[in-house]
Formats: C-alpha cells, structure tokens, sequence
C-alpha cells in the first residue's frame, strides 16, 4: 500500500494532445513529443508502473495523437483557453488521473484544475496536489480508487492491443499482479506467456499457474505466444 501510495501520480504530468497548433507549441518550447508507441518504447518503467493508473491500455487514441510531459508551471504558460483545450482532451481520450465531482463525496479535497465536458466537470489530480494531501486522505483516496477499479473491471481485465479486446482472468492478474517470485528462476517472459496461456481458454488456468514459475528464453516464449494469440481475435507479427 505505501509503495502505491508514494508511486500512485507521477512527477513527471503525462498529457496527450491531437491538436497541431498545440503540438506545435510544444515543440517550439524545446519540449519532447511522442507518439502512443514512442512513449512505450522510450519509457517501458513508466508505462508498467502507470500503465492502469493513467489507463494507458483502454485510451481512445488516433494515430495522430502524440504524447509529452509536462510540469505544472509549463501547463500553465499556455493561454487559459488553450489550458481548458488541452484538459478537454485528456477527458475525451480517457486519460486516468481526471475524476468527476461525485468523487469527492466522501470529503475527499478537491484538485487544482478542472475543466467541464458535455456538462460534466472533472478534476485533475497531479503530483503538486497528491504531495500537498495528508497521508490520510492519499489512503482514503487509493482505497477508493481501488474499489472503483475491481467494480470496473470485475471478472475479466480488457486490455487493448491494436485495437483488439484480449481477456485474461481477473483471478490470475489479482494472484500474482504487483507480486515478486519467491524464488530464483522465473522471468517475465513466463509471466507474459502465462497470461497468453490462460486467456486462450479458461480451461489452461492450472497449467498458467505452474507456467509463471517458469524461466523462458524468447524462442520458447515467442512459440508459445505465436500458438495462443494467434487461436483468437487478435493477430500479432511475430517477424
């Protein structure tokens, strides 16, 4: 819980944009952009430690979207106009970490930046205001979070991959997401492979369990992810 509670908003303010002119700013300013697969490839660490928090897996992203981080005092040279634009769209592409006004029933303090869409007003939460919150209120907050979360996806996680809809079991994730081997010996490859295993069909759940304490080399990896993704709705290139 500590290490969720200290990881749970980024230092670094992850946004993504679809307008030129913003884009084009932000180049002007010397700040680096990516695209979706550029952020992933240039910071896997990021990617695995926020990828559920800031819903990286389930956004409703273009090919034309690029991605950059921002500190708030960057955010904040922008025009206050261009601000609410950029907020707005971080709403439309389902961006984590924007949270709408029933979320603070429960006297939770509110953030910083908001910004309303189609009638309904979300809040931003970034690092300034996670830091400037008790160590209270950051639990309350995760707890709820968390709730909300297994509620949403309970039964299954939907993860999207090229625009495919690829389900494991949530009983597999909540057994060993966030876990360590107790062991010398098994490697994410067997842990990836696992999941592959298992969402292929129900019926291999025993045989993932003994898997993910395996050690795999790539090739058996890649033979096994070849034989199980390539059975449903989702195609990989395997060159």
């Amino acid at each position: 819980m500590n290490r969720l509670i200290d990881r749970f908003v980024s230092d670094r303010d992850l946004y993504f944009f679809e307008d030129d002119s913003i884009i084009q700013s932000l180049l002007a300013m010397g700040i680096p952009i990516y695209t979706p697969s550029e952020l992933a490839r240039s910071f896997p660490t990021f990617s695995l430690e926020y990828g559920a928090i800031y819903g990286l897996w389930s956004m409703n992203l273009t090919e034309h979207v690029m991605a950059a981080f921002l500190q708030t005092e960057q955010l904040q040279s922008f025009d206050p106009d261009i601000q609410q634009r950029i907020l707005e769209y971080q709403v439309r592409c389902k961006r984590g970490q924007l949270y709408l006004e029933s979320w603070f029933e429960d006297h939770l303090p509110l953030t910083s930046y908001t910004v309303t869409v189609e009638g309904q007003r979300f809040y931003l939460l970034q690092s300034r205001d996670w830091r400037s919150f008790s160590a209270d209120v950051r639990k309350r907050w995760i707890l709820k979070w968390l709730r909300e979360w297994h509620k949403r996806d309970e039964g299954s996680a939907d993860v999207a991959i090229d625009g495919a809809d690829v389900r494991v079991p949530l009983e597999l994730l909540n057994e060993f997401a966030g876990t360590f081997a107790d062991r010398s010996g098994p490697n994410c490859f067997a842990a990836a492979a696992a999941m592959a295993v298992c969402r292929s069909s129900v019926q291999n759940l025993a045989q993932a369990r003994d898997l993910i304490f395996s050690w795999l080399h790539q090739e058996p990896f890649f033979r096994l992810l070849k034989a199980h993704l390539e059975t449903g709705a989702m195609r990989l290139s395997f060159e």
